[in-house]
């Protein structure tokens, strides 16, 4: 009898225990506790898009993603050639600068790609829209290094 009631108390503590870490993951899991919010999210409500402005948002969105996804595989590419140098006895100086130098190339695109598509989401506004905008360059910059840094 003794025996059941110490299973029994094991038993109940691992459920609870249980129980307890799955509410902290489902804490964890809400946006602005934990995962990175939406940068969709912020613009189309910070922003107060209406259907139009939304579409032509979701279009630029498209355009800006496509070019986005060959820089990051470039990126990726060249980080990988950088690195393979170091499998050699002797890395050649001059082939790591080279990569070195494209790989900065490729992230200032980046930079200029995203800048470039923020000026046109920004004339997409009205002239409250655009006073909200600059409001909220503060916030997107912050979601976009928690981004960069997750994507590290």
């Amino acid at each position: 009898m003794n025996k059941i009631k110490v299973y029994r108390y094991v038993i109940f503590s691992l459920v609870l225990l249980n129980l307890v870490t799955l509410g902290i993951f489902l804490y964890l899991g809400r946006p602005g506790l934990g995962r990175n919010p939406n940068p969709d999210k912020i613009i189309i409500s910070r922003l107060n898009l209406d259907d139009s402005q939304r579409e032509a948002y979701r279009k630029l969105k498209l355009e800006h993603m496509a070019q986005m996804i060959k820089l990051v595989e470039r990126n990726k590419q060249l980080h990988y050639q950088y690195f393979s140098l170091l499998k050699s006895d002797h890395p050649e100086i001059g082939d790591a600068g080279s990569v070195q130098k494209e790989i900065a190339l490729v992230n200032f695109k980046i930079d200029s790609v995203t800048f470039d598509h923020l000026i046109r989401i920004k004339a997409l506004g009205s002239a409250d829209q655009k006073e909200k905008f600059n409001n909220l360059i503060d916030a997107l910059s912050k979601t976009f290094a928690q981004i960069q840094e997750r994507n590290r």
